[in-house]
């Protein structure tokens, strides 16, 4: 009798696998940011660096055929870029010493379509591989700029000046009066590509991505000439599907 039983249990078991498969499941995702600017003489010739931010949201997993899968998303992702500057200038028996730091910080809602291949590993086990295209909107952020100057003469007669510049990231007005409120000249729209993998374990995901912003967010009269900034993103995330 126990042996008859077992085929019917195994289609029984096929048949709920393949529900489970077809189902619409929503994931939740959480995790840091590594962002940078790719930066084409806009900063020059400060050093560009990265800047560590963080991104939380949700997708939406929508099976397409065996294995392939649609996911939206909608997230909330903090960018941006640092960059560092030190110069030694030399005139004559003058010495003039400048030192920038500089912290970008953009706050985005992205809105990612992927399409994504599940492939089982094990049993509970699985490999996930997304790309897609994204569309970007900046919310808001601030650009702030410590800065010191020094100026040597011979016999070691210095002038010392120093402080702390901020305004917000997005936007340029430049007939502002004061520079906190003329914007550092990036735009708010960004789109690009992201890439990533991962594993899910039950419901359980952890996974990495990395975004490549197309468009130059640079403002017009804000830069100059020829200056472009593309934003890019190392993402590590954490999640959990429903």
């Amino acid at each position: 009798g126990l042996q008859a039983q077992t085929p019917a249990a195994e289609v029984v078991a096929h048949e709920i696998e393949a529900q489970e498969e077809r189902r619409v499941r929503i994931g939740v995702r959480a995790g840091l940011n590594m962002a940078r600017l790719a930066d084409d003489k806009a900063f020059a010739p400060a050093e560009m660096k990265n800047q560590a931010g963080w991104h939380v949201g949700a997708v939406v997993d929508v099976p397409l055929r065996a294995g392939f899968y649609l996911q939206p998303g909608l997230y909330l992702s903090a960018k941006g870029a640092k960059t560092e500057l030190e110069e030694t200038e030399v005139y004559g028996s003058q010495q003039n010493l400048r030192y920038e730091e500089r912290d970008v910080d953009m706050l985005f809602m992205e809105v990612p379509l992927l399409v994504s291949y599940r492939h089982t590993l094990s049993d509970g086990l699985q490999l996930q591989l997304q790309t897609g295209p994204y569309l970007a909107y900046g919310l808001g952020g601030k650009t702030s700029t410590e800065w010191e100057r020094m100026e040597i003469v011979t016999g070691g007669f210095s002038f010392r000046s120093s402080g702390t510049t901020e305004t917000d990231t997005f936007g340029h007005d430049a007939e502002a009066q004061d520079p906190k409120d003329r914007g550092a000249g990036i735009k708010r729209f960004d789109m690009g590509w992201n890439l990533g993998a991962g594993l899910a374990f039950a419901r359980f995901y952890v996974g990495l991505a990395y975004e490549w912003g197309f468009l130059n967010l640079c403002e017009a009269g804000a830069w100059d000439e020829g200056a472009s900034l593309r934003t890019r993103n190392l993402r590590i995330s954490v999640g959990y599907n429903f």
